[in-house]
């Protein structure tokens, strides 16, 4: 199995691949959150990680949105964008929002979170409403997205 980046703090591991679809396993904070369903369709799957590494590339600005945050944990910070109960929160929430990879993520809600002048990758499973997070960096991200459409790009081509 192939390892990109760190399960402690943010990666994605990759397994078997059969005709589109390959076993990826997306870890955040030492928790899967592709514990359902780690088959993703290579085509659908890398078009959605570029789509993410493009916007992070695009807007690494994370902290315009801290002082929606202040003075709130992580945890908090999640749960206040998870309801998104104004203009302003609704705009942050698109920005934030990470992960959204189909169904291999559909599992989760995950958001790129910006308290204390540092950034966060904070999931929430949704079947039990626990939130956990990683403190990352924007380089970090796109470290293991690069590599992650690097893999998938080459095991399309070895098929």
């Amino acid at each position: 199995m192939k390892v990109i980046g760190s399960t402690s703090q943010f990666a994605m591991h990759f397994g078997e691949s059969t005709d589109q679809l390959r076993t990826v396993e997306v870890w955040v904070q030492g928790k899967s959150i592709t514990p359902f369903d780690s088959s993703a369709y290579v085509p659908g799957f890398s078009a959605a990680l570029a789509r993410s590494e493009n916007a992070l590339k695009k807007d690494l600005n994370f902290l315009r949105y801290e002082s929606l945050f202040l003075g709130l944990s992580v945890e908090e910070a999640f749960l206040k964008l998870a309801e998104a109960s104004s203009p302003h929160l609704e705009q942050a929430w698109l920005s934030l929002r990470f992960a959204d990879w189909g169904p291999t993520t559909d599992d989760f809600l995950c958001f790129l979170i910006p308290v204390g002048g540092r950034l966060y990758l904070a999931c929430q499973e949704l079947s039990t409403q626990a939130v956990h997070a990683a403190q990352i960096t924007p380089d970090d991200l796109l470290r293991v997205l690069e590599g992650a459409r690097h893999e998938l790009s080459a095991c399309s081509k070895a098929s």
